[in-house]
């Protein structure tokens, strides 16, 4: 019996919930905050499938080979179960900066790496 409830208790602490959106859009939020990124002149997208990033990651590696190959973090993420989220600059405004993007890991919240543009 005793056996049988110390199974049943090990077993639900290793079981791994899933972050919901808005959990991941917000440790995003508070990590481009902590990275001193100005919120009020972006849109935060939450990149479902993660397919803006693979094709900006294919964009990158097209134009900016040398760059892309620089960058370890981009073969990083190929080890985690990784959410991207976008700060993007709103269309409308004509400013310095550019797109700012965050990857949690969707099962323990963490910010694996950052990535910001010019």
């Amino acid at each position: 019996m005793y056996l049988t409830l110390f199974f049943a208790i090990w077993l639900s602490g290793c079981a791994q919930s899933t972050l919901t959106k808005q959990q991941i859009i917000d440790i995003a939020t508070n990590n481009a905050q902590a990275e001193r990124i100005s919120l009020d002149i972006r849109e935060v997208y939450y990149d479902a499938g993660n397919e803006a990033w693979a094709r900006k990651l294919t964009e990158i590696k097209k134009n900016s080979p040398d760059y892309a190959k620089s960058r370890n973090y981009f073969k990083i993420l190929d080890s985690y179960d990784y959410q991207a989220v976008l700060f993007a600059i709103k269309p409308d405004l004509n400013v310095l900066g550019g797109d700012f993007w965050v990857f949690v890991d969707r099962q323990t919240g963490g910010v694996i790496t950052i990535h910001g543009e010019k």
